[in-house]
């Protein structure tokens, strides 16, 4: 991955009429107009992909955050494919130290004795079906549901199928779909990172407006601005506003998850959000596969959070 990565930045940075065969890092200190566009591309200093490249073909330890994966396969191109497929030799790039857990980052280093190919495809084809599924539409979501195990089903909405269904009823389109960070979990299980762009028809109401330039000075506005949303949920049929998270309604998708949390019926989301806008929202999960007797299923989605360093 890291010649494709060096290749991507000879050109689209360097351009084909430069000369950048320097050797060691050189390629990486193609300057910006304030500082190296490494660190303006990646956030990261400009000996950093080659120091991470000479400890690989040492066999020594590295780690791979999933905010940098998503921007280098983002800046090289990689749509909807798992790491295995963009380089047959991958396995063999990268040594790793047995599941050792980092501290930054949370992700999960792979062991030197690497699983066979064919798990690793099987899970991560389960989890490329299931979005394709769902980006798919209606017509396609049965499909989703049959790349889940029990356990999940019943965990996300109680083994309902067509609650499972109301709850992609905004979806317009998953896009950019990545599978990376592939890695054995534990025995029959298999572990990778999913990032999607998610765009959805967001449904608002002026009761949630403004909420983003609250300070502690506008708290009594806040709970009779809280209590009037219930009340409102209420009215149009839902339950359980009690049990929303208050730290969810400052979310962009704020309106998506109280009206499905809920169980406002579709038809009866404009008495509480009467207008709505296609909204795009980057998402991060991890996901764990696991294989239920000849076929793999999705058992857990895990959203992942990501903390900004400044």
């Amino acid at each position: 991955m890291y010649e494709m990565l060096k290749e991507a930045f000879i050109r689209k940075e360097w351009g084909n009429d430069e000369a950048v065969s320097k050797g060691k890092y050189s390629v990486w200190l193609k300057q910006g107009e304030k500082r190296r566009l490494v660190f303006e591309r990646f956030e990261v200093n400009a000996e950093y992909f080659y120091d991470r490249y000479c400890r690989a073909k040492q066999g020594k330890s590295i780690s791979l955050d999933e905010r940098l994966a998503v921007a280098v396969l983002g800046y090289i191109g990689i749509t909807g494919r798992t790491f295995t497929e963009m380089n047959p030799n991958f396995r063999n790039s990268l040594k790793r130290p047995s599941r050792k857990k980092n501290a930054n980052t949370g992700a999960i280093a792979q062991a030197e004795s690497l699983p066979q190919k064919s798990e690793w495809d099987q899970a991560t084809a389960t989890v490329l079906r299931f979005y394709d599924a769902i980006n798919n539409g209606p017509t396609h979501y049965e499909e989703a549901w049959s790349c889940l195990t029990p356990r999940l089903q019943h965990s996300i909405c109680e083994s309902d199928f067509d609650r499972f269904c109301e709850g992609y009823n905004n979806t317009v389109a998953i896009k950019n779909i990545k599978v990376f960070n592939v890695a054995s979990s534990a025995e029959g299980a298999v572990e990778c990172s999913v990032y999607y762009i998610d765009e959805f028809r967001n449904y608002r109401s002026p009761t949630l407006s403004g909420w983003d330039e609250f300070t502690v000075a506008h708290l009594d506005e806040f709970v009779s601005k809280v209590k009037r949303l219930k009340a409102e949920v209420e009215a149009a049929g839902g339950r359980g506003f009690d049990r929303i998270e208050l730290y969810k309604l400052f979310e962009p998708a704020a309106s998506e998850y109280v009206w499905y949390k809920c169980r406002i019926k579709r038809d009866d989301i404009p008495l509480v959000f009467p207008t709505f806008k296609h909204t795009e929202l980057k998402r991060l999960y991890r996901v764990t596969c696991k294989r239920i007797h000849d076929d793999w299923l999705i058992d857990t989605i895990r959203l992942l959070p990501v903390h900004s360093s400044r």
